[in-house]
């Protein structure tokens, strides 16, 4: 089994592309332990002003608490969505962070 899936996962949207990864670890830090951060790369396909972040915790309530903590509030002046993360299959046409 990958060890990926064991982890929790929030999905959070409407990020700043100037966010740094170690500012979403910090943060989300607070709720729990983080295990890993991801931010897709900007691409010449995606020059958003806004981007994306998965982040992974080790436990559940951590998940829970980072959500309850970090849903509606600004980083960076950026209001961020912050849910569970759904899975999503491959070969499936399903939106990001579901």
């Amino acid at each position: 089994m990958d060890w990926r899936a064991l982890l929790h996962t929030v999905f959070v949207d409407n990020l700043s592309r100037r966010v740094l990864r170690s500012a979403v670890w910090e943060i989300f830090n607070s709720y729990g332990r983080v295990v890993d951060v991801f931010i897709p790369k900007v691409t010449k396909e995606r020059r958003r002003l806004k981007t994306y972040a998965f982040v992974r915790f080790k436990y559940e309530h951590e998940l829970t608490k980072a959500i309850e903590g970090r849903n509606m509030k600004r980083i960076d002046g950026w209001k961020i969505v912050v849910k569970r993360a759904k899975l999503r299959m491959e070969g499936k046409n399903s939106e990001k962070g579901e």
